[in-house]
């Protein structure tokens, strides 16, 4: 694998190093590299600028399209985390 940042891995790059960490060598990983890594790793997941583009139906925002996260659904998801907006009417 040629040198890239953890957040420019394909999944099946990401699989491969993840692999990695678990086999026979692993223990031979020096402390201070795998503790990189798992910062690394930590911070893929955290982009710096989330954009979430939709329109409000029936008093409910409808997302339909994201920037540094995913949609399910009316929900957005950033990493394990899933969001729900809401939208509430002015009294």
């Amino acid at each position: 694998m040629s040198e890239k940042r953890l957040g420019e891995l394909s999944a099946g790059e990401l699989e491969d190093a993840i692999d990695g960490l678990f086999d026979d060598t692993f223990d031979q990983m020096p402390a201070d590299e795998f503790f990189s890594t798992l910062a690394a790793m930590d911070a893929a997941d955290s982009p710096e600028h989330l954009v979430i583009d939709g329109h409000v139906e029936n008093g409910e925002f409808v997302p339909h399209a994201a920037r540094g996260a995913s949609l399910e659904g009316k929900y957005v998801r950033l990493g394990k985390t899933r969001i729900e907006i809401r939208i509430t009417p002015n009294s």
